[in-house]
């Protein structure tokens, strides 16, 4: 049995040998490994509880991990990237003493920086991320969002593909943080967007019949 923060964790329970493998994958060197590892400990801590939260608690090396990865403190493959925001999009949930460790560990600045990131998928789970951070703590980090240039980027990542998630968590935050944004016109500029690339398809497509003989 190990003793964590005062409570007794029986080693032998699944999510707890699950955890413990995928954070040796997660600190190894294959990268493919790396990538999976990201996936399946955001599994592990979305179904593993409080016995989860109580393991990450006492030995945090997966948080401080992922947040290296996403802070890209050294240089990281997309992909690892982005499996390592879409992890902790699951782990800021976990509960109040992993949103503590988060917060000790500057996640709101790392986020914050993140919004500028040049890839789409990146801008869109720091977002996600963030809507869950702000929650429950939106008054004490309020004044550090209510910038030009924060809204500017909650408006850009308004523009970009939300297909696959239920909202469009970048106009959550804008009104969880009552700045004012138009969603008709963030809808009509997809729209347009997306009529220019199907037009420029289009032309590319009609234009590719080869040069002539003369």
């Amino acid at each position: 049995m190990n003793r964590l923060i005062g409570k007794e964790i029986d080693s032998s329970a699944p999510y707890f040998i699950a955890l413990q493998s995928e954070t040796k994958r997660l600190l190894g060197a294959n990268m493919g490994l790396r990538i999976r590892a990201c996936t399946e400990i955001g599994h592990i801590v979305y179904h593993g509880g409080e016995l989860v939260q109580t393991v990450l608690s006492n030995d945090p090396r997966v948080i401080d991990q992922f947040l290296s990865i996403v802070r890209a403190e050294k240089p990281h493959p997309l992909p690892l990237q982005v499996a390592a925001i879409r992890a902790l999009s699951v782990i800021v949930r976990a509960g109040p003493i992993i949103q503590e460790m988060l917060e000790a560990r500057g996640l709101m600045d790392i986020l914050l920086a993140t919004l500028k990131h040049p890839d789409e998928e990146m801008r869109v789970y720091t977002c996600h991320t963030l809507l869950f951070f702000l929650i429950k703590s939106i008054d004490k980090y309020a004044p550090s969002l209510y910038t030009a240039e924060v809204q500017g980027q909650l408006r850009r990542a308004a523009l970009d593909d939300w297909t696959f998630f239920q909202y469009n968590d970048a106009e959550e935050l804008m009104k969880l943080l009552e700045i004012p944004y138009d969603p008709y016109l963030v809808s009509g500029c997809i729209q347009s967007a997306k009529g220019k690339q199907d037009r420029g398809m289009s032309v590319s497509s009609q234009g590719s019949g080869g040069f002539d003989d003369d």
